[in-house]
């Protein structure tokens, strides 16, 4: 069975950034559940006809109808899989709108230098580390990276760690960062959190 729009739409109902199974699939996916196992860094998971799918890719199909090869999370939260804030990309900008690999303090793109002591920037494109030269301060280097960032890739380009880095007026589109908010358990008869079930 070929996965397209009919069949998602058929196999699911869409709740605000949240996918309930419409049918009983399986002992675990049974109709009024909700869809998917998160696994590891917050991305959810799902079986159709026993092929593994991420929901936010399931979600940009049941709304646009096709399926693009990149699926890119807007604020960079994996669980934030709302509709307002999924969008096409490509490879690089993907790449562009990752959050920082590392909890650090210094800012993304800087790395201190001891041996020099100084501050370098450096970006990564195509999966290539491109250096971008050594600064005086930290606030210089990601300076560098914040203007490297927008030349390669321009609105998706993170610059900091903030979720909605670059663009504050995205809060206004991304309603529902952890699935069904307030409106939605009013419109539902209720929700079972224990088991995520609609009762």
């Amino acid at each position: 069975m070929e996965l397209n729009q009919a069949l998602v739409r058929q196999l699911f109902e869409y709740l605000d950034g949240t996918l309930v199974w419409k049918v009983t699939n399986s002992n675990r996916a049974k109709a009024g559940t909700i869809a998917g196992t998160e696994k590891e860094h917050g991305y959810r998971s799902l079986r159709i006809n026993r092929k593994p799918f991420h929901v936010h890719r399931i979600i940009f199909l049941w709304h646009h109808g096709y399926l693009p090869n990149v699926v890119d999370h807007i604020d960079g939260n994996p669980r934030n899989n709302c509709i307002e804030n999924l969008r096409e990309a490509t490879f690089k900008q993907n790449q562009g709108n990752r959050r920082k690999s590392d909890r650090g303090s210094t800012p993304k793109g800087v790395d201190w230098k001891p041996r020099t002591g100084k501050w370098q920037a450096r970006i990564t494109i195509n999966g290539k580390q491109k250096y971008l030269g050594v600064f005086a301060t930290a606030e210089d280097a990601h300076a560098a990276y914040t203007k490297a960032a927008g030349e390669y890739f321009g609105v998706f380009a993170r610059t900091s760690q903030s979720p909605l880095a670059g663009n504050p007026d995205r809060s206004r589109d991304c309603r529902c960062v952890l699935g069904f908010d307030a409106a939605d358990r009013h419109r539902l008869v209720g929700l079972d959190g224990e088991t995520g079930n609609l009762a």
